[in-house]
């Protein structure tokens, strides 16, 4: 052990000489090591010869020969899981979702579709090509991802939404619909999924018959849906581009 540094109020960072950093909860008398996911911040890649709290509660970390950086506390209420963000830093997430079942579904633009498993604090990149099975399958964009109430998983794509049941441990397709240039997805109280697109129509799968059906709510030919939701009145709200709020019943 090099130095001992006070971390919040219960803790104590400990540096050693070989085996990096330790964080020492001295109320719940535990230790937690800098490679585990409950340790609070992400360690530089530098020899560490100080650490300062300031009066914010930020983390100023000192080096020999390589300047300092800072860790941030309001990153802290944000996320605290040095795993995960480490997997995911600098990569560009597009549309996040999370099951009934503790699994968070994280979309990329160019990284590919993800699962991560809360509780086993464990990410895994989903193969594209059990949900595509034809060639160039894994190729395929992937723009957002979505959770219905029965936790089966959508996915839409640029000619149409997959609806897709998970194993823990793979994707399978359940039943794919066309829809022309799908933008947004979301599903009212009465199991009913609407998907609005880059156009003027509004396609819906209602649960009974699982049969895809088109309106035109929307007289502009000129407009794309950025969003979709359901009114305490039960009826929906769709947000369109160049065209005032629209209320369908």
């Amino acid at each position: 052990v090099s130095a001992i540094y006070p971390y919040g109020l219960n803790s104590l960072i400990i540096r050693t000489e070989r085996h990096g950093l330790f964080l020492y909860n001295f109320i719940e008398d535990h230790v937690c090591h800098e490679s585990e996911s409950a340790f609070p911040f992400e360690v530089p890649d530098f020899r560490i010869n100080s650490i300062y709290t300031d009066s914010n509660q930020n983390l100023w970390i000192g080096s020999f020969d390589q300047g300092h950086v800072v860790r941030y506390s309001y990153k802290k209420k944000f996320n605290n899981n040095s795993y995960l963000s480490t997997r995911t830093q600098d990569i560009s997430v597009t549309s996040v979702a999370c099951d009934d079942k503790g699994t968070l579904w994280i979309n990329t633009l160019r990284n590919g579709l993800f699962s991560y498993d809360v509780g086993r604090n464990h990410l895994i990149r989903i193969n594209k090509g059990d949900v595509f099975p034809y060639e160039g399958g894994g190729d395929v964009n992937v723009s957002t991802v979505f959770v219905d109430r029965d936790d089966y998983v959508w996915l839409l794509t640029d000619f149409g939404a997959v609806k897709c049941s998970w194993n823990g441990a793979k994707l399978r397709p359940v039943n794919s619909y066309f829809v022309d240039l799908p933008l947004t997805i979301s599903q009212d109280s009465e199991g009913t999924i609407w998907i609005g697109t880059y156009s003027e129509y509004l396609y819906y799968i209602e649960p009974a018959s699982e049969q895809i059906k088109v309106m035109k709510p929307l007289a502009s030919n000129y407009t794309f849906m950025s969003a979709i939701g359901e009114l305490s009145n039960g009826n929906i709200l769709v947000a369109a581009f160049m065209n005032n709020l629209k209320e369908i019943d």
